[in-house]
Formats: structure tokens, sequence, C-alpha cells
């Protein structure tokens, strides 16, 4: 009776191993296949955020007009630019009717005011801007177009850790600890 026990142990414990090898491969291919999404999106999503900002959404404020800034595609991935940053403000734009509006810059603890044919960014989300007429933009019938530099959310980067940690744990607890001398057997 004990012989059996010990037979179907041996029988029961090698189809375990099986068992664990296919979820720590499943697991692997699980963040692999993650992480080749993650790439696969900041792969093929834009540098810049650009869209045509719409006149019903501006309202007046500090000498001209604000507005918040297009979405970008995804929202929750990428996030606008840190605007503190020189370097990454000269790539972004604000246009009436293809002509380039002036970027006015402000101090952190300021509070920014525009004048004509100028523009700033008040917050991370949102432009301060004026007509180059000083005219009403919600009612002066020309388009104005924005373009502003992206950047990786933080989140995304802790959300890839800790799915990437909690997978070389799931490996590791999962594989069997293969004994040295029972390996030479």
């Amino acid at each position: 009776m004990l012989a059996e026990r010990r037979g179907f142990a041996k029988s029961h414990s090698l189809v375990k191993k099986g068992e664990h090898w296919s979820v720590a491969f499943g697991t692997v291919a699980g963040v692999a296949a993650f992480a080749a999404g993650c790439i696969a999106i900041l792969l093929i999503t834009p540098s810049l955020v650009a869209g045509r900002l719409q006149n019903e959404a501006m309202f007046t404020a500090r000498g001209g007009y604000e507005t918040l800034l297009p979405r970008s595609q995804f929202p929750g991935l990428f996030q606008f630019d840190n605007f503190a940053d020189i370097p990454s403000l000269k790539t972004s734009y604000l246009r009436e009717e293809g002509t380039s509006l002036r970027q006015v810059e402000w101090a952190a603890h300021a509070w920014p005011a525009v004048g004509p044919g100028e523009y700033t960014f008040r917050r991370r989300d949102a432009v301060l801007f004026a007509a180059t007429d000083s005219s009403d933009p919600r009612r002066n019938g020309r388009t104005y177009a924005v373009a502003v530099p992206l950047s990786v959310s933080a989140l995304c980067f802790t959300l890839l850790g800790t799915i990437i940690a909690w997978s070389i744990v799931t490996t590791a607890a999962v594989t069997p600890r293969i004994n040295r001398s029972e390996a030479s057997l």
C-alpha cells in the first residue's frame, strides 16, 4: 500500500512539474505580449498632439482667451509634456489661419497674461492666447491650430514595472527548484 502511494506521488509530481512550467511560460509570454503592445503604441503615436481649437470651448481670461488642449489618442498612457522644460516648448505652436502666434514665457509663480498675437501655457492642459488683431476668436471666423509635445505618463511606467515584477515573482514561485543531488542521478 505504501509503495502505491509513493508511485502515485511520484507520477503526480511529474504532472505538477509540467503544469508549473506551463504557468511560467504563459506568464512570460503574457508579459512579452504586453511589452510588445506598449512598444507598438509608442511607435505609432506621434510625439506631438495637434488639433483644431474649438471656438465654443474658449472663455475669456487674462487679456485673451483660454481653452483646453486637444486630447491625445491614448489619454491614460500619454500626457502633455512638462511645460517647464524650455527645449520641449520650442516644438509646440499655435497658428491662426496658418500664421504662427508668438509664444511668451512666464515664471512658474507668475499669473500669465497675453497681448495680441501671443500665446502661453497656463496649465498643463490649457492654452491662453489672443488673436493677432485682439478680436474675439469665438466670433472672428478664423481657425486656430495647436500642437503640443507628449510624454509617457509615469503611471504607464509604474504599471509596466509592476507587471514585470509580478511576472518574475510568479515565474519564480511556480517553477520547481532543482535539487543538485537529484539532478546528478
